[in-house]
C-alpha cells in the first residue's frame, strides 16, 4: 500500500472508475477486481479504499481503530463553514462511545421489531392509498418508493406529513452529490449545503420549542425529555437527532424500494413473490446484500491501525465499500447470483458494530410492506429497466426514477 502523506480532503466524488453513469448502475466488476487488490490508496482522492468481507465488517466493528469521529479529518479550509453546524458535530453518525452508546439509548428502544410492529396496519393503509387508482402507466418513486418513508418518518416524529414534498427535498439536496469534485464545483456544494442544513435545523429548532411546550408522544417529545445522567440532550444534540431521524429515516428506504422493484424486474421476481414461492421479506434481504442503497461508509483511522497487516497512518480515510463485501465470494456461495431466499444472508448492507442503523427494522418492515401492497394492488407489474439513470451521489446506489405499467388486480364480486 502506499504511504499517505498529506491530509485527507473530503471525500464527495467517486473513484475515477465509477464516475461515468453505466458504471454507477453497475459498479459489481470493479468491486471484484478491486478486492484482488486487497486494501488500495486512491492518490486522486487521498483515501484508503476496503473491498472484501472480512476487512470491511472490521472497519465497521472496530472503532478504536477506526473512529467515526471524521469532522475534523473532513473538514478542509474551504470546508469549515459547515463544522458549525449540529450535523456535522452532534450526530451519533459522527461519535465514538461513550457519548454515542448514550445518546444511541435514547431512542433504541423505539425502533425495535416489536415497537414497530404495532405500526404495521396503519403503513400497510399507507401503502395502500398511494397505490389506489393507478393503473396503467406510472412512475414508482414518485408513487410509492418516496411518499411512503417520508410520510412513516414525518408521522414518528409528529410532523406535518403535508409537507413530505419538502422533507424529500431537503433530504436530496443534502445527499446529492456529483460524481467528480473539485475546485470547479466544490464551493456550489459547500453553498448548497451549508443553506439547507441552515434551513432544515432553523424549523426543528421552532419544533423543539414547540415540544418543551406541548410536549406528545412523538419521537420528538421523546428527545426533549430524555436525559443523560440526569442532564438534558443539548441544543446541538437535539438538531442533529431530528436531522438525522428524518434524512436518514427516508433516503436508505426510499432506495431500498426501488432497488427491490428493479431488482425483482431484472429477475423476473415478481410471480414467485405473489405465488409465496418466494417470501417477500427474504426477497428483501438479498436487494440488500446484492444491490444495497448505501455503497460505502467512511472513517477515520487511528493511532495503530492496521489493515492485511500494513499500518495505515493516523487520521487517514478509510472507506468500507459494502457493496463489495456483499458480493464477496469468500462470505457468500454463488455471490455473483441474486437468490431471493438466499439463507443464511449476513450481508454488511446496514453496516455492523455500534454504527448498525438504527432505522434498519423499520426500513424492512417498510419495504415488505411497500412490495406486498404492489402485488395485491395489481394482477400484472412491469418495469422499464433500460436506460435507467443513476443517482447523483457518491455513496448511495439507486435510481431517479422507474418507470412502470400496472393492470389493477380484479375483486372478487
Amino acid at each position: 500500500m502506499a504511504k499517505h502523506t498529506t491530509r485527507p480532503l473530503p471525500v464527495l466524488g467517486l473513484p475515477e472508475p465509477l464516475q461515468s453513469p453505466e458504471r454507477r448502475l453497475d459498479p459489481f466488476p470493479w468491486y471484484a477486481e478491486m478486492r484482488a487488490e486487497g486494501v488500495v490508496y486512491d492518490t486522486e482522492r487521498e483515501c484508503y479504499d476496503v473491498f472484501g468481507y472480512d476487512e470491511c465488517r472490521r472497519v465497521l466493528a472496530d472503532w478504536s481503530h477506526f473512529s467515526s469521529k471524521r469532522t475534523e479529518a473532513l473538514l478542509p479550509e474551504e470546508m469549515e463553514e459547515l463544522a458549525d453546524n449540529p450535523m456535522a458535530t452532534d450526530s451519533i453518525i459522527t461519535m465514538d462511545p461513550p457519548r454515542h452508546t448514550a445518546l444511541r439509548s435514547v431512542i433504541d428502544a423505539h425502533f425495535t421489531p416489536r415497537r414497530l410492529a404495532t405500526l404495521e396496519e396503519h403503513i400497510r393503509e399507507l401503502a395502500d392509498g398511494l397505490l389506489d387508482g393507478i393503473a396503467g402507466e406510472f412512475e414508482a418513486v414518485e408513487t410509492l418508493s418516496w411518499p411512503l418513508p417520508v410520510m412513516v418518518i414525518a408521522e414518528l416524529l409528529g410532523i406535518p406529513v403535508e409537507e413530505r414534498a419538502q422533507f424529500k427535498a431537503w433530504s436530496d439536496d443534502l445527499i446529492e452529490s456529483p460524481p467528480v469534485v473539485d475546485e470547479n464545483n466544490i464551493d456550489g456544494i459547500v453553498a448548497s449545503r451549508t443553506a439547507v442544513l441552515e434551513e432544515l435545523t432553523d424549523y426543528f429548532a421552532d419544533v423543539l420549542e414547540e415540544r418543551r411546550a406541548n410536549p406528545g408522544e412523538d419521537l420528538i417529545s421523546v428527545l426533549v425529555e430524555a436525559d443523560i445522567d440526569g442532564d438534558p440532550l443539548t441544543e446541538d444534540e437535539l438538531l442533529a437527532f431530528c436531522v438525522l431521524l428524518l434524512v436518514a429515516g427516508n433516503i436508505t428506504t426510499t432506495n431500498l424500494i426501488t432497488n427491490c422493484l428493479w431488482t425483482f424486474a431484472e429477475y423476473d421476481c415478481w410471480e414467485e413473490l405473489r405465488c409465496d414461492r418466494v417470501p417477500v421479506a427474504s426477497a428483501v434481504e438479498e436487494v440488500l446484500r446484492f444491490r444495497p442503497p448505501v455503497q460505502s461508509v467512511v472513517r477515520v483511522a487511528g493511532e495503530g491501525a492496521t489493515l492485511d497487516g500494513e499500518p495505515i497512518p493516523e487520521e487517514a480515510l478509510v472507506f468500507a465499500w459494502l457493496a463489495s463485501a456483499n458480493c464477496d465470494p469468500a462470505a457468500f456461495p454463488d455471490a455473483d447470483r441474486f437468490l431471493p431466499t438466499r439463507i443464511p444472508n449476513p450481508h454488511l448492507a446496514f453496516g455492523h458494530g455500534i454504527h448498525f442503523c438504527l432505522g434498519a427494522p423499520l426500513a424492512r418492515l417498510e419495504t415488505r410492506i411497500a412490495i406486498e401492497a404492489l402485488l395485491d394492488a395489481a394482477d400484472r407489474i412491469e418495469f422499464e429497466i433500460d436506460d435507467l439513470e443513476p443517482l447523483d451521489s457518491a455513496f448511495l446506489h439507486s435510481v431517479k426514477r422507474l418507470e412502470g405499467t400496472l393492470t389493477p388486480a380484479v375483486l372478487p364480486a
